[in-house]
């Protein structure tokens, strides 16, 4: 099955459209990734960042508690009292941060209950001191739950770094692999895409050369048609004008645009009288499918009168299609004036000869008579039909008058024509 140009063309240019369109698709989606993965790591770094700030805290608190139990200065409890508020504040925000991570969800509310824990240690620690009691165990008991919260946050610190490594990786992965679909797509497009501008510039020269061919023919043909001596028409099938030759307007004063803007002047030019002869070869002319010719007079813009001589023929397309009727149209006006003054001139000779004052006649080679003048006929009392053909000279002559014509004018040969006078 062969694909013409323009559907080669589309194929090529709608496969490049979708290889784009996929090329976008990816973009967008590659987009939406980096954005995603951006926003996730951001989001890691907070989360350490917060479980960093809680150890801090809790480390802060147990330092001041400490100092306070060896050197009972109180106002390393005011530290301790900002220490505590700044865990409390870090502690929720690191809740709220890590509630994608059912993981850390469990290891910081671990790390709250240790350090609910812890604070009510130290806070008893600090209540024993007031008092006067210090108590060794309180200090280890608060070491060993400080270890256990250190412990969980250094869980969350490493894993937390874990899944910052494992989403750089597919991050990495994943961009090569766009990367590569983008690269491809693109060169795909890029590919299709000229094809198809290849084909359509084919295409388009080739059609334009066509079109050059086809004015340059239409230019021979209309500086042809233009500029023949008869006067060329086309009607369509409905009786319009498609075209009608410059020659018209010598032979009846219209010009070829007033014919072809007004369909029904060819006929309105017609002579009365030849006006239903001209009418019916019209109608013939496309009834027959053939040639059809017809002699008419017309009345031309100047009120003059002129014969024409119309050949007509019905013309069809490749497929069979009629497409209306070709015709010239001849001026013959001279012609006819021409074949009146032969004609009168043919009966005034005619006249001469049968009304002569001698008799003529012509006879064959075998003496037979082919032609007699009026003159001769009465001198003779025949009818031109008991002569022509069919009288012998012979009969007519005496033998004296035979033995001369046969002495003169020998018989066989060419044919002989004579006159006489009485």
């Amino acid at each position: 099955m062969r694909f013409s140009p323009e559907r080669k063309a589309f194929v090529f240019l709608s496969i490049g459209l979708v290889f784009a369109l996929a090329l976008g698709f990816m973009s967008f989606v590659r987009t939406k990734s980096s954005l995603e993965a951006e926003k996730r790591e951001k989001h890691t770094f907070e989360v350490i960042s917060k479980i960093k700030r809680v150890s801090l805290a809790i480390n802060t608190m147990q330092g001041e508690v400490r100092g306070y139990l060896i050197t009972g200065d109180e106002s390393l409890l005011e530290y301790y009292e900002a220490a505590r508020g700044d865990y409390t504040k870090s502690i929720n925000e690191l809740e709220s941060l890590a509630s994608d991570e059912n993981g850390q969800e469990g290891r910081i509310e671990a790390v709250k209950k240790l350090a609910v824990d812890r604070v009510a240690v130290l806070n008893k620690s600090i209540a024993l001191k007031k008092s006067g009691i210090v108590l060794a165990s309180q200090v280890s008991e608060g070491e060993m739950v400080n270890r256990e919260i250190n412990g969980l946050i250094d869980d969350m610190l490493s894993e937390e770094r874990a899944a910052f490594g494992k989403r750089q990786t597919g991050h990495e992965l994943k961009a090569h692999h766009a990367l590569w679909l983008i690269v491809t797509a693109t060169a795909s497009s890029v590919i299709l895409v000229l094809s198809a501008i290849m084909i359509i510039r084919r295409d388009y020269e080739r059609r334009k050369r066509l079109e050059d061919e086809l004015r340059q023919s239409e230019r021979r043909y209309r500086v042809v048609a233009d500029n023949t001596y008869a006067w060329e028409f086309w009607h369509s099938p409905d009786g319009r004008v498609i075209y009608c030759s410059p020659s018209c307007k010598p032979v009846t004063g219209y010009g070829a645009a007033e014919f072809e803007t007004d369909p029904g002047l060819a006929g309105r030019i017609v002579h009365a009288d030849d006006a239903g002869r001209y009418s019916g070869h019209i109608r013939n002319v496309s009834a027959a499918n053939e040639a059809q010719e017809l002699e008419f007079r017309i009345i031309c813009r100047d009120g003059t009168e002129k014969w024409i001589s119309q050949v007509c023929r019905p013309i069809f397309n490749e497929t069979g299609e009629f497409l209306g009727i070709r015709g010239t149209n001849r001026d013959i006006t001279e012609r006819k004036r021409l074949e009146r003054v032969i004609n009168k001139n043919s009966r005034d000779l005619e006249d001469l000869y049968n009304n002569a004052p001698c008799g003529y006649y012509s006879i064959d080679k075998d003496g037979l008579f082919v032609r007699m003048n009026d003159t001769g006929l009465k001198w003779l009392g025949y009818a031109r039909e008991d002569v022509v053909g069919k009288l012998h000279v012979f009969e007519i002559m005496t033998q004296q008058s035979l033995k001369v014509f046969e002495e003169n004018f020998p018989v066989q040969g060419a044919g002989v024509r004579a006159g006489h006078r009485a």
